[in-house]
């Protein structure tokens, strides 16, 4: 039984197939590295429970929104 595809999923699709057979086969790689993960969700969820709690001990350096919109308008020449 398949399941119905969603319009994203058939978006990427469509854009798929418009791919250099080389980036093709790079994408393919790509969503294989993906679904060979060894960490759980429990585990990917501890990983940033873990970096919640140093930003909030103060032991990670963390920017303002106006800081990192600043940096990315200069970057992009805005």
């Amino acid at each position: 039984m398949a399941a119905k595809v969603s319009d994203r999923v058939q978006q990427l699709v469509t854009q798929a197939a418009e791919l250099a057979p080389g980036e093709l086969v790079a994408l393919a790689e790509a969503i294989d590295s993906l679904l060979r993960r060894d960490e759980t969700v429990a585990d990917r969820h501890a990983v940033i429970a873990e970096r919640i709690a140093r930003v909030q001990a103060g032991e990670a350096t963390t920017l303002s929104m106006e800081e990192v919109e600043r940096t990315v308008r200069d970057e992009l020449d805005f």
